[in-house]
C-alpha cells in the first residue's frame, strides 16, 4: 500500500480507474486466492481520495466477478474459475516454502485453463486433517504425502486410483521399491515425487578436529562405532557423538529404527504382513543397538528437531536423516552457508550381518476421490514429477531426488557429492509397509513401547518383544 504515485490526481484517467488499476495489480501480485482486501477507509487514506471513490472502483470489480463481499467480514479475492487446492506440509516450512510456492507459481503461469492453490497444512497435522476433511467431504484436490498416509487414505476411500499414470516406460524408469510404497490392495494411489532414502549426515569440522581426517571411510556400524568413542572422549563429553530419538513421535522413531532392525533381517512385519517382532533377529538387533548405543555414549533423549539443530551449529557429529537435512541448514542456527561445505554424506553402514538398510520418507502425490479436475490436477503432478527442468530446480533447493532413473544416470546436477550418495543408497532402500491401515498407528505405537522399555529401561528383551508381539497378533 505504499505506491501513492500510482494514483494520479492530475490524469485524464478518472480517479476510480486508477483505483481499480491499483487493486487488480495487487490481485495479479497475491497467488492466494480467497485473501481479503485492505477496507476502504484504508485504501482512501493511503491515496488522500474519497472513500466513495474507493467504492465505485470495488463495486465495479465485484460486478466483474474479481471480487466478492462477505457481510460483517470484508471484501475478497474471488477464486479463480477450476481451482485446484494442494494439499501439502511444504509451504509451511521456510526451507521449501520459496521453491514450492515459485514452481506453482510457473506452472499457473502457462496454464489458461486452470489454477493450482496451495493449501498449507503444518507436518505434524497433515494426515489427521486430511481424513477430517475427506470424511467431511471437503478433501482437497490434490494431495503430496508420504508412504505412510497413502494407503491409510485409500483404505478410507479418500484417494482415486492412478494406475493408468504408471505406463510401462514410467515403471521401468523407477525403482521397484518406490512402486510398492504407493500400492494398496494392488492399486497404486500416488505418484511418486521425491526419492528421499535415509542416509548418515556428518559434520566434517568435528571429525577434522577430533580424527584428523574430514573424510568419513567405514562400511560397518562396529567401525563408526570406534569414531564415536574417540569423538566422545578427545571433546569431553562437548561433543554428540550420535543421536536416535527415542523419545521423539513414534512414527519418526519408527523410520529410525527400522534402518537398525531391518539391517538384521527383523523388523515388526515381513514382506506378508506377518508378525516378525519377536523373531530371533529382532532380538538380536535390540540386543546389539542397546550395546551400541550404551558404548558409543549415544544421545536418545533429544527429539529430532533438537538434533537437526545440534548438527548444523557442530555440536552433534552423526545424524541419520533425510536428503532435505541439507536446505535446512541455513535456518537451524549455523554462522553462514559456508557452514553447508563443512557437511559430509555416507550411504547408512552395515549392521554385523553385512546389511545395509535405509527408510524411504518418499514424497507422493495423490488425487482425491472429491477433485473437481481429474485432468488439470494430472498434468500438474507430470509437471512436478516428469519435467527435467522441475526436477532439477527442486533438488537443488532441498536436495530431493527426483524419481526417473534416466535423470539421475544421465544429469550431472545429480552428480554431487550428495546425489551420488543418494543414488547409492537407493539400491538398499525400501519404504516401511503398511499391512493394514486401520491397527496401523496403534502397532507402532504398541512397538515403540516395547523399543523404550529395552533401550532405555533394563526390560529382558525377549519377553518384552515376544509380550507386544502377542498384543499385535490380537490386534
Amino acid at each position: 500500500m505504499s505506491e501513492s504515485r500510482m494514483i494520479n490526481k492530475s490524469s485524464s484517467t478518472p480517479l476510480y480507474k486508477q483505483v481499480k488499476e491499483y487493486v487488480l495489480q495487487l490481485i495479479h501480485e497475491n497467488e492466494e486466492d480467497s485473501s481479503m482486501l485492505p477496507p476502504e477507509i484504508e485504501i482512501s487514506r493511503q491515496f488522500d481520495i474519497s472513500r466513495a471513490t474507493v467504492r465505485a472502483a470495488i463495486l465495479e470489480l465485484v460486478q466483474e466477478g474479481v471480487l466478492e463481499r462477505v457481510p460483517g467480514k470484508g471484501t475478497f479475492i474471488k477464486e479463480k474459475p477450476n481451482t485446484l487446492k494442494f494439499a501439502n506440509w511444504l509451504m509451511t516450512e521456510v526451507p521449501t516454502a520459496g521453491i514450492v510456492g515459485e514452481l506453482i507459481y510457473n506452472f499457473n503461469r502457462e496454464k489458461n485453463n486452470g489454477y493450482i492453490k496451495s493449501l498449507g497444512i503444518p507436518y505434524e497435522e497433515i494426515e489427521r486433517q486430511l481424513l477430517v476433511l475427506a470424511t467431511g467431504g471437503e478433501a482437497p484436490d490434490i494431495g503430496s504425502l508420504i508412504y505412510l498416509w497413502t494407503p491409510m487414505l485409500a483404505y478410507n476411500g479418500a484417494l482415486e486410483s492412478l494406475d493408468h499414470m504408471y505406463t510401462h516406460e514410467v515403471l521401468r524408469n523407477q525403482y521397484t521399491q518406490t512402486i510398492e510404497g504407493v500400492t494398496y490392495n494392488g492399486k497404486i494411489y500416488g505418484v511418486n515425487w521425491i526419492n528421499a532414502p535415509t542416509i548418515l549426515f556428518y559434520h566434517k569440522d568435528i571429525l577434522q578436529e577430533f580424527k584428523g581426517s574430514a573424510t568419513l571411510d567405514v562400511e560397518y556400524y562396529d567401525e563408526l562405532l570406534e569414531d564415536f568413542i574417540h569423538i566422545h572422549e578427545k571433546s569431553s563429553g562437548e561433543i554428540i557423538p550420535f543421536s536416535i530419538p527415542v523419545l521423539d513421535d513414534e512414527l519418526f522413531f519408527l523410520f529410525i529404527l527400522s534402518n537398525f532392525l531391518y539391517s538384521f533381517e527383523g523388523g515388526i512385519f515381513d514382506d506378508d504382513g506377518q508378525i516378525i517382532f519377536h523373531s530371533g533377529e529382532t532380538q538380536e538387533a535390540f540386543t546389539w543397538l542397546k550395546s551400541f548405543i550404551r558404548k558409543g555414549h549415544v544421545n536418545i533423549s533429544n527429539k529430532l528437531a533438537k538434533n537437526r539443530q545440534l548438527l548444523s551449529i557442530g555440536r552433534l557429529a552423526f545424524l541419520c536423516e533425510g536428503p532435505w537435512m541439507r536446505c535446512m541448514i541455513p535456518h537451524l542456527g549455523c554462522r553462514d552457508k559456508e557452514d553447508l561445505l563443512d557437511m559430509g554424506f555416507s550411504t547408512l553402514p552395515k549392521s554385523p550381518k553385512g546389511i545395509s538398510y535405509s527408510s524411504l520418507w518418499n514424497h507422493t502425490l495423490s488425487i482425491f476421490k472429491q477433485c473437481k479436475n481429474r485432468e488439470l490436477a494430472e498434468e500438474f503432478i507430470k509437471y512436478l514429477v516428469f519435467n527435467p527442468d522441475t526436477a532439477e530446480r527442486y533438488y537443488r533447493n532441498t536436495g530431493g531426488l527426483p524419481v526417473l532413473k534416466n535423470e539421475l544416470e544421465n544429469n550431472p546436477v545429480y552428480d554431487d557429492d550428495l546425489g551420488r550418495v543418494l543414488k547409492k543408497q537407493m539400491e538398499s532402500a525400501y519404504p516401511v509397509k503398511v499391512h493394514n491401515p486401520a491397527t496401523f498407528n496403534l502397532s507402532v505405537t504398541i512397538c515403540a513401547k516395547a523399543a523404550r522399555d529395552i533401550l532405555i529401561g533394563d526390560a529382558n528383551i525377549a519377553s518384552t518383544l515376544n509380550n507386544h508381539a502377542e498384543i499385535l497378533k490380537a490386534l
